[in-house]
């Protein structure tokens, strides 16, 4: 199992650079039984620092913001939990 933060998207979505595999196009959500799902997406206006997600992602999604490069489709996730400020 693999720990991560993730983030609920909302009904604007834009993410960094890093989040997005720009190459092939997806993002990794978290699915049912917190697993990673590898989703496809079509992005729009992008910046030096983020990309704008017009397609494949839903509002209420959980877009996993972290430890990207080890995790693959289908790991098990633990989402982090928020440290209180």
């Amino acid at each position: 199992m693999l720990y991560a933060t993730g983030c609920r998207v909302s009904e604007l979505v834009g993410l960094t650079l890093e989040r997005v595999d720009l190459s092939n196009r997806f993002v990794l959500l978290l699915g049912k039984g917190n697993k990673a799902l590898k989703k496809p997406v079509t992005t729009g206006a992008s910046n030096n620092e983020s990309i704008e997600i017009v397609q494949g992602v839903k509002v209420g999604e959980t877009v996993i913001l972290d430890n990207l490069a080890r995790l693959r489709d289908g790991m098990v996730v633990e989402v982090a939990k928020e440290e209180a400020k």
